[in-house]
């Protein structure tokens, strides 16, 4: 039996400020963009932060699982927000601890 090992991870960290933008009228997702797709396909872990979700939003990108925490709205605008992006093929190792601040994601590298 052969064994494959990991041995490094890619990781990016991208302050996206607003992950939902109006364009000619319709609110679209900046994850939807076809080349931001085609960049990210080899990362194993995307961060973002400042994603303005709503609490009811729900972003995807294919080929990975995507964990959030937002604060809840206060205001007509929503604030602050974090989602980490796990490639699918890596997601199962690693956990999200439960969420206690509004501003943090844990996660722990079994």
């Amino acid at each position: 039996m052969v064994l494959s090992v990991c041995n490094s991870l890619s990781l990016r960290y991208w302050n996206i400020d607003f992950i939902f933008s109006r364009v000619d009228g319709q609110r679209t997702c900046k994850l939807d963009d076809s080349q931001f797709q085609s960049d990210v396909s080899a990362l194993d872990i995307l961060c973002l932060v400042e994603t303005h979700c709503d609490p009811d939003d729900t972003i995807c990108l294919p080929g990975f699982q995507i964990y959030q925490n937002r604060k809840e709205k206060t205001s007509p605008k929503s604030y602050s927000g974090i989602a980490i992006c796990l490639k699918t093929e890596i997601s199962k190792p690693i956990k999200i601890m439960p969420i206690k601040n509004s501003e943090i994601l844990w996660m722990i590298f079994s």
